[in-house]
C-alpha cells in the first residue's frame, strides 16, 4: 500500500484545489485559509523539488 507524506498529502490538495479553480491562485489560497504569499511558497518549493528530482 502506498501511503503519502503529510507534505505529498499537502501538495496532493493544493495542486488539486488549483486545477478545480482553473488556476486561480488568489481563490486557491483563499479556500484553503493561507496566504497567497503561502500559496507562491509552497508552488516555487515544489517546482524547486521537481527540478531536483529531473536532475537526477
Amino acid at each position: 500500500m502506498d501511503t503519502l507524506t503529510l507534505d505529498e498529502h499537502e501538495k496532493a490538495i493544493i495542486l488539486s484545489r488549483l486545477q478545480d479553480l482553473n488556476g486561480n491562485k488568489a481563490e486557491a489560497a483563499k479556500s484553503l485559509g493561507i496566504s497567497l504569499k503561502t500559496l507562491y511558497n509552497k508552488l516555487n518549493r515544489y517546482r524547486e523539488q521537481d527540478e531536483r528530482q529531473e536532475s537526477k
